[in-house]
């Protein structure tokens, strides 16, 4: 596939099942992908958690509004 037949299709997914687990390992493999992504001047100021804990998500889903 092809780099403009990527961004032909991409899409955003607004609708998922929060009872599915997601599988650390994807989770893992986005986030290295991401660091590759191209920030300005390189600086890549952002931090990326995967949160799988209940107790600590409820308060991070009400703090990001």
């Amino acid at each position: 596939m092809s780099l403009q037949e990527i961004l032909d299709h991409r899409r955003a997914v607004r609708h998922f099942d929060p009872k599915k687990p997601v599988d650390s390992t994807v989770v893992k493999k986005c986030i290295e992908q991401a660091t590759l992504a191209p920030t300005s001047s390189n600086l890549q100021l952002w931090e990326a958690y995967h949160v799988t804990s209940e107790d600590k998500l409820k308060p991070l889903a009400a703090a990001c509004l």
